[in-house]
């Protein structure tokens, strides 16, 4: 974990973030760092704009790390990342209901 980055700051370092704490964090608009709303913002676009994630997801460590560098979280790869989710998702969004529709 990045040391006093946002995921430390904001939410204690905790492993699991919920959709509801970050939008907390964003209408507080309070923000300790230059940076800090962007990153939060850019988190809150890509999993719940951008991958359209339900709102009881986390919010992935690996996410926090990544956002603390915003040139790297630029030159990530997100189009094939949320493709993969996409297809991932698609593949098993029936799984455990499948009996009812045999």
């Amino acid at each position: 974990m990045v040391e006093n980055g946002i995921h430390q700051r904001y939410f204690e370092g905790r492993d699991e973030v919920e959709y509801a704490e970050l939008k907390a964090v964003l209408r507080i608009d309070v923000f300790s760092e230059q940076y800090d709303a962007i990153k939060l913002c850019l988190l809150y676009m890509l999993n719940w704009i951008l991958m359209g994630l339900d709102e009881r997801e986390k919010v992935p460590v690996w996410q926090f790390r990544l956002v603390e560098d915003l040139d790297a979280f630029d030159a990530f790869p997100w189009g094939a990342h949320v493709y993969m989710q996409s297809i991932y998702g698609f593949k098993h969004a029936l799984d455990g209901r499948r009996r009812r529709f045999e």
